[in-house]
């Protein structure tokens, strides 16, 4: 089979497509025949081993490359998506093994380039605004770096939980399509007061690792709490600080769970969730799709179509 890897570290023209065994599953796993992966910073991160600690928990060299699938059980046929765990990518790739605990069946209607795009950035959302930040119905939430592809989930999963009020931070050339996913408040983060004066919020979701607690302590109510999703040093520090206080920082550690995916797809077939794509490239042009990535200006995600 045909797999994307790295054997350095660097930008993306160290990215090569080399031929490879297929992969046999393991004990609870299945093999799936992608047909589209979704990329994410993560795999840069990894691929450029910065920070550091991305070199130790990648594993040796050379290296796979993604998270995000989208295909079809080899066994049975069954279009499934899903995410798979660790720091070890492997789905930019003809096939891959997936633990069934970590697929989902594609809500009818989406394409396989629709699915690749869901899976890390909805479940990330979804854990960090249920599970660690208890998103409660009536909440108040702001979304910073919201057009992004965690932003874009996060929108509207704040709406799809109930909150009562989203307000989005992002660039000014996607305001609009903030309000479209569910913003009541658009604010451009270079020309708009950041926190805005005069609100408070139950939970601040920071999808890019750009935010401290600091800043945004008195824009918390009493609980309330800022999510990340980096676990930059500064951050981590607030983290350890703010454990048993009313106002905390806390970091989304996101995992891949069916249930989840199931749990999103409900949201996806009442209407509430759809997937935000920015651009599609074909498998041969890997290079170029992540140098857009690494522009942090797409609008929601970049898939790769692998076959």
């Amino acid at each position: 089979m045909k797999a994307l890897s790295h054997a350095k570290y660097g930008r993306p023209d160290v990215l090569e497509l080399r031929e490879l065994p297929d992969p046999t599953p393991g004990p609870d796993e299945v093999r799936v025949r992608v047909r589209a992966a979704g990329l994410n910073p993560k795999d840069s991160f990894l691929r450029m081993g910065r920070p550091a600690w991305t070199r130790i928990v990648g594993g040796r060299l050379p290296r796979g490359v993604g998270f995000d699938f989208a295909g079809e059980r080899e066994d049975t046929g069954e279009r499934v998506y899903g995410m798979i765990d660790g720091f070890r990518g492997a789905t930019c790739a003809e096939r891959v093994c997936v633990l069934l605990s970590h697929l989902a069946p594609i809500p009818a209607g989406l394409s396989f380039t629709d699915a690749a795009g869901l899976p890390l950035v909805m479940l990330t959302a979804l854990q960090a605004l249920r599970d660690v930040g208890a998103l409660q119905p009536g909440a108040k939430v702001l979304v910073y770096g919201a057009s992004g592809g965690v932003g874009t989930a996060a929108l509207q999963l704040a709406k799809a939980l109930g909150a009562s009020e989203v307000v989005s931070a992002s660039g000014e050339g996607n305001l609009e399509l903030c309000r479209s996913l569910g913003a009541d408040l658009a604010l451009d983060y270079r020309a708009d007061a950041l926190p805005p004066p005069g609100r408070r919020f139950d939970l601040v979701f920071d999808t890019i690792g750009r935010q401290r607690l600091g800043p945004w302590r008195e824009a918390l109510t009493q609980p309330g709490v800022l999510v990340g999703t980096t676990p930059a040093p500064a951050f981590m520090l607030s983290v350890a600080a703010t454990a048993f206080s009313s106002r905390r920082a806390r970091l989304v550690a996101v995992r891949g769970r069916s249930a989840d995916l199931l749990t999103i797809n409900r949201l996806i077939e009442a209407g509430k969730l759809k997937p935000v794509i920015d651009s599609i490239f074909p498998f041969t042009s890997a290079s170029l799709a992540f140098a857009k990535l690494e522009t942090r200006r797409a609008r929601g995600k970049i898939v790769l179509q692998v076959d």
